[in-house]
């Protein structure tokens, strides 16, 4: 019984971390890439917000226009912690731009109707799977359609990696 009971603990701790141990910490392979593109000021020549890659490297675009990239190493463990908390606690991988419109059509929100507003880009590949979404406005549809639950998942990664952007920003200077 006590065997059984350790074994499931272990497992159960397994699950939270599989992302990141699932990797090969040397290769330079992007799993994440966020971005945001259009609205009132466009940025298409300066990449994308930000960046997540496989050997725990980060880069983010640099918050003034034409600068260059800026980039910052994670260690094991933030990289764990980061993976565990937009992958695991969120379940994102299992969200798609199909899925969210789908949702908002049962909420009787019309889609794309925020010509200002820019498109958010969320790519994920990893071994255990992968999405890749693609919302315009999200913030302002999260704000009208609470209910929208995976919207609301999106909103929230959203926030996550923007400000994880601009920390990147800040601990270059």
């Amino acid at each position: 019984m006590r065997l059984c009971l350790l074994t499931m603990l272990y497992l159960m701790g397994s699950i939270f971390t599989s992302h990141a141990q699932n990797i090969k910490p040397n290769t330079n392979t992007v799993m994440i890439t966020f971005d945001m593109r259009g609205g009132q000021k466009p940025r298409t020549t300066d990449g994308p917000v930000l960046q997540i890659y496989v050997n725990r490297k980060v880069t983010a675009r640099a918050l003034k226009p034409g600068d260059p990239q800026v980039s910052i190493q994670l260690s094991k463990e933030e990289l764990d912690t980061l993976l565990k908390e937009l992958i695991d606690d969120t379940n994102i991988l299992e969200i798609t731009t199909a899925s969210i419109e789908a949702e908002l059509r049962k909420q009787n929100s019309r889609l794309h109707q925020f010509p200002d507003a820019p498109t958010t880009f969320l790519s994920i590949q990893l071994q255990q799977g992968s999405t890749l979404i693609s919302i315009k406005g999200v913030s302002a549809l999260a704000y009208l359609v609470p209910d929208a639950s995976s919207l609301q998942t999106l909103f929230s990664i959203q926030r996550r990696l923007l400000n994880l952007s601009e920390q990147v920003n800040t601990e270059r200077k």
